[in-house]
């Protein structure tokens, strides 16, 4: 179950301690912010009503944003995970981002790369990563590495209804994934 879904299944099912916590946890933490230093209270008393508002807004979106992005990417590693796993450098894993041959997308502070191209048993990076990430490129070279990680994550009927990132992480034909890839991309550019 994702975070997202953990969230939502909490709220319906009437179970809203992790809501309460959360909730708890930025008013805890706003407040003693505000306590140390008292200047921020005076520039938030100056601030009109729509712009307390949006600052209440980022601050929700700030407080979120894990479980959007795991909602929306799946299973990631950050680059020091990343780089034990496969034994190698940072150097070697930002390399293999400039060369395509990994999927990397821009976290605040690191680089997340979704797990699903990952061969946990090898300990490689999948071969096929580099022909995902190629077939989306061929299409639009500016593709942000956001798009391939959510487009993994979608059912795709030319898998048998599996997403491509679940299909691949079962074993299954990599070729099938790379015409699927280049369906999307093919999407994209029209």
């Amino acid at each position: 179950m994702t975070g997202l879904t953990h969230l939502v299944d909490m709220v319906y099912n009437g179970s809203m301690d992790g809501l309460s916590a959360v909730e708890k946890g930025f008013q805890d933490e706003f407040w003693r912010i505000l306590g140390e230093d008292l200047s921020l209270e005076v520039q938030l008393l100056d601030l009109n009503e729509e712009q307390s508002l949006e600052l209440g807004r980022q601050g929700a979106r700030a407080t979120l944003a894990p479980l959007l992005w795991s909602h929306a990417i799946g299973d990631r590693w950050d680059v020091r995970r990343v780089t034990e796993f496969l034994g190698t450098s940072r150097q070697a894993i930002y390399k293999r981002l400039k060369l395509g041959s990994a999927l990397g997308v821009q976290g605040r502070g690191t680089t997340w790369f979704p797990t699903w191209q990952f061969d946990t048993t090898e300990r490689i990076v999948r071969a096929v990563t580099r022909s995902i990430i190629s077939a989306f490129h061929d299409a639009d070279p500016t593709v942000d590495p956001l798009v391939i990680a959510a487009w993994a994550m979608k059912a795709n009927p030319s898998l048998e209804g599996m997403s491509p990132a679940a299909w691949l992480t079962e074993g299954r034909q990599e070729g099938a994934v790379v015409l699927a890839a280049r369906r999307a991309a093919k999407g994209l550019s029209a």
